[in-house]
């Protein structure tokens, strides 16, 4: 950001307005903690409240960091099924659709036939989740798609405050929860809430640390003390949460940096990097043999899970579920055609904590390709306002990479969390960052 730039975001008394907006949404978090302590839903509405509002009156280049920021809290600010983050959304179209007048037709006669598609299971299963599901993605989608449209707005600083966002959301979500929820700070593996997944926490890590590293790579962030900081939190809370699919992602971002970052430029950095591993190396080994603390049997736990895992399963029963998934499949036609709104409807317990699986259990191979048509469109409309080169580096894939291999082991990409980082990691491919460009 210019100086120009940075004097329109100041007020009259000098106070930047992006730290005002950190603010307010710093302060919807810590109320959602306290009503998790004290079980008050009140206090977790007051919360919503004011992020929604937020929404409705912040600068329209702050909207995107506000949903990034809130990723980690989507289970924690959920009220009757229903997440502040799907509420930001709404809020967002209703800002632009209603206030603004932007509206694109031809993505919108699009939502009809899937809204439709998704009314069957109410006659089927008499259910109307698998409608109101639907209807939150293509709500979640359309917001995504009004914010970058704008002509107006600057693609890259956008990325940039969002991955910033997402990487405070991060920290502030889980220290809040570990400083007034007592509930969340005496369990085994980390989450920021009773009712949140720390796999889910484990991937937005790992995410965050892609993002960050192909931004300092580009040279479009300076690494700071501060993002220093903010990287070394995450990747402990990543740790805490023991999943492996933050491992996993993890590994690809070292693997990605190692074959694909400038040459000219990696040489420094790898050597920065090597070093803080190996410190890192020697502090955990003296963490795990010359301690008794908490750190060092959540690091134990953790390479329990890897070396170790319960009933020798290291994928945690995924490998042993796929195959009943796929046998219904085979032999309920109609299932694989169609779908079943849930995975329940299947008689499973498990869900398929995969990606592809589940969108085909709930949705049918049907409605797998109506949605991925849906989104590719979006991400066509999205991808023309972003200014790409024409050699595409692979170092521009990692985010992509990791969140492709971290969907195999988690849920649908139907969720606010993933569709957001699905798209973030295509309008980065998409714009082709050089070194030295912005």
């Amino acid at each position: 950001m210019n100086k120009a730039e940075e004097m329109i975001t100041r007020n009259k008394y000098g106070i930047n307005k992006n730290h005002i907006f950190n603010l307010i949404l710093i302060i919807g978090i810590i109320l959602a903690q306290i009503s998790e302590q004290i079980n008050i839903q009140f206090i977790k509405y007051i919360s919503a409240f004011i992020i929604i509002l937020l929404a409705f009156f912040c600068k329209k280049d702050f909207l995107l960091p506000i949903l990034c920021f809130m990723i980690p809290a989507n289970k924690l600010l959920t009220i009757n099924e229903i997440s502040v983050n799907t509420l930001v959304a709404v809020a967002i179209c209703v800002r632009i659709i209603f206030i603004r007048g932007i509206i694109n037709k031809r993505l919108f006669i699009l939502i009809i036939p899937i809204l439709c598609y998704s009314l069957q299971y109410i006659i089927r299963y008499n259910s109307i989740m698998p409608a109101f599901i639907t209807l939150k993605t293509v709500i979640q989608v359309y917001a995504l798609i009004l914010i970058f449209v704008d002509s107006k707005i600057h693609i890259v600083d956008i990325i940039k405050r969002s991955v910033w966002a997402l990487g405070l959301g991060i920290v502030i979500v889980s220290l809040s929860g570990i400083i007034l929820n007592s509930n969340i700070s005496s369990a085994t593996r980390f989450a920021v809430s009773d009712t949140s997944n720390a796999n889910n926490l484990g991937i937005t890590c790992t995410f965050y640390l892609a993002m960050l590293m192909l931004l300092y790579i580009k040279n479009i962030k300076r690494f700071q003390l501060i993002d220093f900081m903010l990287a070394f939190l995450v990747l402990t809370i990543g740790v805490y949460t023991q999943s492996r699919s933050f491992l996993i992602g993890l590994a690809i971002v070292f693997i990605m940096w190692t074959l694909f970052a400038p040459k000219r430029k990696q040489a420094k950095k790898t050597i920065f990097i090597l070093f803080a591993l190996l410190l890192g190396s020697i502090t955990v080994w003296f963490l795990i043999t010359h301690t008794n603390s908490d750190l060092s049997q959540t690091i134990i736990s953790a390479w329990n899970r890897i070396i170790n895992p319960r009933q020798g399963d290291i994928t945690g029963g995924r490998i042993d579920i796929w195959p009943e998934y796929i046998n219904i499949f085979i032999k309920e036609p109609l299932v694989f055609w169609l779908g079943s709104g849930t995975y329940t409807n299947l008689g499973l317990t498990m869900m398929a904590h995969n990606a592809i699986i589940e969108i085909i259990a709930d949705f049918g191979i049907i409605g797998l390709l109506m949605f991925t048509f849906y989104y590719i469109k979006a991400l066509s409309i999205v991808c023309k306002n972003c200014i790409g080169g024409k050699k595409k580096e692979w170092i521009n894939f990692t985010p992509l990479f990791v969140y492709v291999a971290c969907s195999m082991f988690t849920h649908s990409y139907l969720s606010l969390n993933m569709t957001l980082m699905l798209f973030l990691s295509i309008i980065l491919i998409k714009l082709n960052l050089r070194l030295n460009e912005y």
